[in-house]
C-alpha cells in the first residue's frame, strides 16, 4: 500500500519544492498549494483519518478538512491535470510495487529481474 511519505515526495518533486519548506510553516501560495496536494491526495488513496494526517503533516485537522475542500472547488485544467496524473502516477506505482522481480523502471518500461547472471 502507498503511503503519505511516498506521496509527499513525488509532490514536492512535481511542484519543484524543497521539503524544508513543505513540511516547515512556510505559506508562500505555491508551498501551500503543494501541501494542500499531498493532503488531498493522502486522504484519498489512504485509510488516513484526518487526525492521523494533521499529525503526519504538523497541522490541525480542520486544515486537513479545509485542504481538501478547497481543492475540490477548483476549476482551473492545469490543476485537474495535476491531479489526475499524479493520481495515476501513484495507483501505478503502488500497483506494480506488489509484483514480485519488478525491480525499476526506465524510460516508462518495466524493467524485470529474471534471475542468473
Amino acid at each position: 500500500m502507498i503511503d503519505c511519505k511516498t506521496i509527499a515526495d513525488r509532490v514536492m518533486c512535481r511542484l519543484e519544492i524543497q521539503p524544508d519548506y513543505f513540511w516547515g510553516k512556510d505559506r508562500k501560495r505555491k508551498t501551500t498549494y503543494a501541501r494542500n496536494v499531498a493532503m488531498a491526495l493522502c486522504y484519498e488513496l489512504t485509510p488516513a483519518s484526518y487526525p492521523r494526517l494533521g499529525k503526519m503533516f504538523k497541522r490541525d485537522h480542520s486544515t486537513i478538512i479545509y485542504a481538501i475542500r478547497h481543492l475540490s472547488y477548483m476549476t482551473d485544467k492545469n490543476h485537474i491535470r495535476l491531479m489526475s496524473s499524479l493520481r495515476h502516477e501513484l495507483e501505478w506505482q503502488d500497483q506494480y510495487s506488489r509484483i514480485p522481480n519488478v525491480n525499476a523502471m526506465r524510460d516508462g518500461k518495466i524493467v524485470i529481474w529474471k534471475g542468473g547472471k
